[in-house]
């Protein structure tokens, strides 16, 4: 007993000694065990049955829990720092040379990176292939060392600045990461074919809010004319309103692409939108080097579009300096970490009201309600409220 409890003070003294990289590291490591450890418990084919039988993931019953020991994250962190000792990763750190590098696109166990070799082959360290699963993302700032064979492996991924994602479609409780480290979350939405969706759009601009990005909109195919033209300028000056940057635009005849170039230059941009409304050939339209894949659509699959990017793609414009990533298009946007008390403060039309009577008020029918009041004065959208009203209806209750 004492034994063991020289080496937990032994294991803290030397956490304590690392250096701050170092620490990040070892946390971060400490933190995919044990999730992958949970994972690996639970039984994932019957974890919906063993809820509703009052169990958990692993099938153990849920009033024997109480009883278990508490999962601390400092067991974890010694761990950690005990498979960084067998693999010599703090001792061996001073040895290599390590280059920094940014991650094109990725694939099964690595991918593609850009850096101070150009655009090669890169494989992750053993143990960071084990710990990040699918965690390394595109735009994912890394330091990597060269191998014999001309490939880079990854040996340390950097903090990030931002992470944009989404809730997994088939399992909601599990985050996908569309990119990180961006500046902007570019949302692609089209004047027609498909039709302009608001509702979607709105769904992205709370994500691109969460990640810490600015969202920008550009709204393609402008050079067509439709009937309800002056409806979908209308929506535009409304996100004005709200603080949006907004580019109307054209890939067919370069309307605004200039302008649309000239406030992405030196910043990192993700592109995202539904299938069909054109991102690729607007990109194309922003650098024809970048010679991405498109394919009619307007009088395909009933306007709905089809997807023609299959994998993210960081692309770096050197000439007009611009960090580009494109997305496959999205048919749905769910939302990551958000509850329907929260879901009201990423509305920013609701700030500035006098508080409603009640602080729970989640201005749907409650008595005393100022955003209600604000609606029926016609202070408040009502297309927006109805956004946050089919949005509200898909989010999870609040943990109390």
């Amino acid at each position: 007993m004492a034994k063991k409890k020289k080496q937990k003070q032994n294991h803290a003294e030397r956490f304590e000694n690392l250096s701050e990289e170092q620490k990040m590291e070892i946390l971060s490591s400490a933190a995919r065990l044990r999730k992958a450890h949970k994972m690996k418990k639970s039984d994932r084919g019957d974890w919906k049955r063993n809820l509703e039988r009052g169990r958990d993931h692993s099938g153990k019953k849920a009033s024997r829990m109480a009883k278990q020991k508490p999962d601390a994250l400092e067991d974890w962190t010694r761990k950690a720092m005990e498979l960084a000792d067998s693999m010599n990763t703090l001792e061996k750190e001073s040895e290599r040379e390590l280059f920094e590098g940014v991650v094109k696109s990725i694939s099964r166990g690595g991918g593609i990176l850009r850096g101070a070799h150009g655009e090669i082959t890169f494989f992750l360290k053993s143990e960071l292939a084990m710990l990040q699963k699918t965690g390394v993302s595109v735009g994912e700032e890394v330091y990597y060392s060269m191998k014999d064979d001309g490939s880079a492996l990854v040996e340390r991924i950097a903090k990030r600045k931002s992470i944009f994602s989404r809730p997994d479609p088939l399992r909601p409780k599990i985050e996908r990461v569309i990119a990180v480290n961006i500046d902007y979350v570019c949302m692609v939405s089209s004047l027609d074919s498909p039709v302009f969706n608001p509702f979607f759009i709105d769904r992205v601009l709370i994500g691109a809010r969460q990640s810490g990005a600015e969202f920008v909109l550009c709204l393609n195919k402008m050079d067509l004319e439709v009937e309800d033209k002056e409806q979908v300028l209308k929506e535009l000056d409304y996100y004005r309103q709200l603080g949006v940057s907004i580019f109307e635009v054209s890939a067919h005849d370069e309307q605004g692409i200039d302008d649309l170039k000239l406030f992405l230059k030196g910043k990192k941009s993700v592109f995202v939108g539904t299938s069909g409304v054109g991102k690729s050939s607007l990109l194309n339209a922003i650098s024809p080097d970048l010679d991405i894949k498109t394919q009619e659509t307007r009088e395909k699959a009933g306007g709905r579009g089809r997807h023609t990017t299959v994998m993210s793609t960081f692309h770096y414009l050197e000439d007009d300096d611009l960090y580009i990533i494109d997305t496959p298009g999205f048919r749905e946007f769910n939302l990551m970490e958000i509850s329907k008390d929260e879901l009201k403060f990423y509305f920013p039309e609701f700030d500035g009201l006098e508080s409603c009577k009640f602080s729970n008020c989640q201005h749907i029918h409650e008595v005393g309600c100022v955003v209600l009041d604000a609606l029926d004065n016609g202070d408040i959208y009502e297309r927006r409220y109805d956004s946050y009203l089919r949005i509200l209806d898909t989010l999870p209750k609040s943990e109390t």
